[in-house]
C-alpha cells in the first residue's frame, strides 16, 4: 500500500476519535471520567458535574462511546461510563508518529 492511501485510511479510522475530542464538553467529560477511576460515573453523576441536562450528557457519552473512548459497565440497572481509551489512543499515536516521520524527511 502507498503511503498517501495509507495515511489517509489511519486518517478516516482516527476520525471519529479527533471529532470527539475536539469539543471543549466532551473534554471536559473525559476529564472527570479520568479523575473518578477505573469504576465510572453514570450520566446523572456526570450531569452533576456540568452545565448540561441529562439528555445533553447522554448524547455526548454516546458520541464518545461510538469513538472508542468510552465503555458501559453495567450494575444492575444502571449503566456506568468508564474511561476506556487505550486502543484509540494507540491508534492516534501511530498516526502521530506516521506524520512525524514524514515531516522529518523535510529536514527542518
Amino acid at each position: 500500500m502507498n503511503l498517501s492511501k495509507e495515511m489517509s485510511e489511519r486518517f478516516s479510522y482516527c476520525a471519529p476519535v479527533l471529532v470527539a475530542i475536539s469539543d471543549p464538553l466532551r473534554q471536559q467529560i473525559l476529564t472527570i471520567l479520568l479523575h473518578n477511576g477505573k469504576d465510572g460515573l453514570n450520566v446523572n453523576d456526570i450531569t452533576a458535574e456540568l452545565d448540561l441536562s441529562r439528555p445533553a450528557v447522554s448524547h455526548h457519552m454516546l458520541i464518545l462511546k461510538k469513538a472508542g473512548l468510552v465503555k458501559i459497565r453495567k450494575v444492575g440497572t444502571r449503566n456506568y461510563y468508564v474511561l476506556d481509551p487505550k486502543k484509540r489512543l494507540g491508534e492516534l499515536k501511530e498516526l502521530i508518529a506516521m506524520l512525524d516521520t514524514e515531516v522529518k524527511k523535510w529536514n527542518l
